[in-house]
This record gives C-alpha cells, structure tokens and sequence, in this order.
C-alpha cells in the first residue's frame, strides 16, 4: 500500500473545501459527485511480516486516518491469502476541525502473509487512510531452499 491515500481532499487545519465530499472532480460539469456519499473498497498488498516462509505470530493491526466529517469505516485482515478474519467497524461523529484517529483490529492469529481490506461504509466529507501497521512476534524466520540445498 502507499504511503498515503486520501479520498477526497481535506484542507490543513481549516474546513474543508467546497469538493471535500467528493471521491473525484474532474470539472463542474463532468465527472462532479457533488452532495453523493461514495463507499471506497481499498485493500493493501499482501506482506510478509517475518519474511517469506516466517512464521508470525499477529496481534493487532493499526490503522490510522484522518476525517472532516461523519465516516463509517471497516477494517478486515485477510491472512495467508484466503482466510478472512473478523472484521472490526468504527464510526467516528462530525469533528469540529480536521481529526486524526486509529482503528485497532485484534488479529491473534499465526500467518505468513497478510494483507488488510479497508472499506468506508458511509462518509459526509474526505477520509484519509495512512500506512496500516501490525504488532506481533516472528516465530520464525524466512526460509530458504536454495540456501538450505547449497549448505
């Protein structure tokens, strides 16, 4: 995942923009979302927290934003490819000024890759979405055949 995804546009410290609500502008008579509530569906690339072949032990995904305005927004880890665990729902009230927050999604599940599926459910106003982390121990490390053959 990048560093930084952003739907809409949130403005530093004061309100927001006349097209913060919007997913996408591309004029004001084309492409233009104006007074629409647009759910996102944005899911990371798979990691692999102890390296490929690692056994890791997950404890808690982080996930931080930041909003303008009213936003409903699930967070579902997905590990070792297939296997979705539970989701975690959050909805944060209207802020009187831009606020920054952090989902916490429990994991407590052994993987080698995860990956996590963030969907807004409802917003009024831009949401923010930042690195998601993830806390745990490794069990253990990569492994590797080719270094195992060449031993």
């Amino acid at each position: 995942m990048t560093q930084h995804l952003f739907v809409g546009e949130i403005a530093d410290a004061a309100a927001p923009a006349n097209g913060a609500a919007e997913l996408y502008r591309w004029s004001e008579g084309f492409g233009s979302s104006v007074g629409t509530d647009i759910p996102a569906l944005i899911e990371t690339d798979d990691v692999t927290p102890a390296g490929p072949g690692g056994l890791f032990v997950g404890r808690r995904i982080y996930l931080p934003l930041r909003y303008v305005a009213a936003c409903t927004v699930r967070v579902t880890p997905i590990i070792d490819f297939n296997q979705t665990l539970s989701a975690t729902t959050r909805s944060f009230a209207a802020p009187a000024s831009p606020t920054t927050a952090t989902i916490t999604a429990a994991l407590a599940q052994t993987l080698t890759y995860i990956r996590v599926r963030i969907e807004v459910l409802s917003r009024t106003g831009a949401v923010e979405f930042y690195q998601p982390s993830i806390a745990g121990k490794a069990l253990t490390g990569a492994y590797s055949a080719v270094a195992e053959a060449q031993g």
